[in-house]
């Protein structure tokens, strides 16, 4: 592996013709299906008891194309450093108090301390990305854990595909200007520090008055009336801004398509 490794940082651009470049992805892509065996089989119904929606556990390994990314920007450090080389996703509707216990969770049942393993991106964000990751320091290798809100995991899916678009460095430069790709890059990290971020905390406290209820929607009726009517604004909003992101992913995607036919 650090054979590959080497070659990596050597020259990025022979990426493909790498020594052991196929067996080592095959390794990696191996690693992540049994990361997600074990996080699939944890009692999902015990540790988020009130959640409406399946939970969505999803994994892959990097491709060609985004591990050159990666080592392009890292100026050493051997392969088995990388943490997300491996990688699985936990999208679920869940407050972000659940979005903790989740990650929590994920940790303990790999042996690990939360507290070490567990990276808070919400507020900490990259370029607008939120989601709370969890390390996993496996026997041979690194892999992640990204454990995301619906609307974090549907900004997250918008913006990626605005990445494929413009060009992956708006994940991790700075986004400057108001016209064009900058400008819709802008436009979406506002939307998730402002918007998606106070939708979140709001509903999170609506839940913390009637713990005892469950999550926002079953415990709105059981509030005093005013707090009610904040609460159906807010899952009002929420509404209207997933809807706002699913059609902007059919924009982009649709540009995508006409792009790659011309």
């Amino acid at each position: 592996m650090e054979i590959l490794a080497q070659c990596l940082r050597d020259n990025v651009a022979t990426l493909e013709g790498a020594p052991d470049y196929d067996d080592v992805m095959i390794w990696y892509d191996e690693l992540a299906a049994e990361v997600h065996s074990i996080v699939h089989a944890l009692p999902w119904k015990t540790i988020l008891p009130y959640s409406y929606s399946e939970v969505d556990i999803t994994y892959r390994a990097k491709t060609i194309d985004t591990l050159r990314d990666k080592l392009v920007r890292l100026s050493s450090g051997p392969l088995s450093n990388i943490v997300d080389i491996a990688g699985v996703r936990v999208d679920a509707e869940m407050t972000l108090h659940e979005q903790d216990r989740v990650a929590d969770a994920i940790a303990r049942a790999f042996g690990m301390d939360p507290v070490k393993a567990v990276k808070d991106l919400r507020v900490d964000h990259h370029n607008g990305y939120r989601a709370v990751h969890v390390h996993l320091k496996l026997r041979r290798a690194m892999a992640e854990v990204q454990v995301r809100t619906q609307l974090q995991s549907k900004w997250a899916n918008t913006y990626e595909r605005l990445g494929d678009l413009a060009g992956r460095s708006i994940r991790y430069e700075q986004v400057m200007g108001s016209g064009g790709w900058s400008g819709i890059a802008s436009k979406l990290q506002q939307i998730s520090l402002n918007q998606i971020r106070l939708i979140e905390e709001a509903k999170d406290k609506i839940a913390e008055m009637s713990p005892d209820s469950g999550y926002v929607w079953n415990s709105l009726d059981d509030l005093p009336e005013e707090v009610r009517e904040i609460g159906y604004k807010v899952l009002e909003d929420e509404a209207e801004l997933s809807t706002m992101l699913d059609d902007v992913e059919k924009l982009l995607r649709d540009a995508q398509r006409k792009g790659m036919e011309q």
